[in-house]
């Protein structure tokens, strides 16, 4: 399972493209192709299910720092709360 975000700052080409003899969204075309290159998908492998979704206000794709201040706050919180 793949998840790809896109805003305005990433915009994501949603033309369609032919793969594999199927009409794909420029973005799952895209995706496919990426998966192939970081080595997660055989080039010619048999793709048996697709679901592609588009949401125009998702949920936030997490940042290191994002992810940082949450594992920091957890960890007081942790600390506060057993000793108390």
């Amino acid at each position: 399972m793949l998840e790809i975000a896109e805003s305005p700052y990433k915009p994501v080409d949603h033309a369609a493209r032919v793969v594999g003899g199927r009409s794909l969204d420029g973005l799952v075309a895209e995706t496919i192709q990426g998966a192939i290159r970081a080595g997660l998908l055989e080039e010619g492998a048999e793709i048996v299910s697709l679901y592609h979704r588009h949401i125009e206000h998702g949920y936030p794709t997490p940042s290191v720092k994002e992810r940082f201040l949450l594992s920091s706050y957890l960890f007081f919180r942790f600390l506060y709360s057993s000793h108390n």
